[in-house]
């Protein structure tokens, strides 16, 4: 019998096989804009707005620009405030707002166009107050002296002379009249006044 010889197997060799490098590119993620944030000036609360609305109430209010708007917001609860007659300072107290932003007169009457001008009203009100003052017959109180008694100064008191010449000259007429002296005046040597003067 024919034996058959054990062929080794061979090992087959492989070539690495070079793959390109495949660059890929970043794919970029569009994130949603955030919507801006507006602070109100005379209560604290804070409010995301869109930029859209931002606009139409900034055109509404009279406002320049969106900046003036954001920068001088004001929420629909304090305009209500304002309408109603409140001040600034009384719907920041109910409110526990700390912030002190003054808000231009201007700006003002584009939230509440029937609003008062602050400023002339609290005139007005000074003048009432020290008119009330001094109208005031009761006693403690400062009161007008009425002006018959100023007809009745004794000019050879010295006391009451140098009340009215302690910062004026009496007879001014009598000054100028002689080449800016005292010599005519009567009450020279009871004057204090400081531009008395004689040749």
């Amino acid at each position: 019998m024919v034996t058959k010889k054990k062929v080794k197997p061979t090992k087959k060799i492989v070539k690495p096989v070079k793959v390109k490098a495949v660059k890929i590119k970043p794919v970029k993620v569009f994130k949603k804009p955030r919507r801006p944030v507006a602070v109100c000036i005379l209560t604290g609360q804070t409010f995301k707005v869109s930029t859209a609305m931002l606009e139409r109430q900034a055109k509404k209010y009279k406002f320049p620009s969106v900046q003036d708007y954001l920068q001088y917001y004001v929420c629909k609860d304090a305009i209500k405030s304002l309408k109603e007659g409140y001040t600034e300072i009384e719907i920041r107290n109910k409110h526990n707002c700390k912030d002190k932003t003054d808000l231009p007169m201007k700006f003002l009457k584009g939230y509440a166009p029937k609003i008062k001008d602050r400023a002339r009203v609290k005139r007005r009100e000074q003048r009432k107050a020290t008119i009330d003052f001094i109208n005031d017959p009761t006693p403690g109180k400062y009161i007008l002296k009425p002006k018959e008694e100023a007809k009745f100064l004794d000019m050879k008191n010295p006391e009451h002379v140098r009340s009215l010449t302690h910062f004026s000259c009496a007879r001014p007429q009598l000054f100028l009249n002689n080449d800016r002296t005292c010599n005519a005046c009567d009450i020279y040597k009871l004057c204090c006044c400081p531009i008395r003067r004689r040749k």
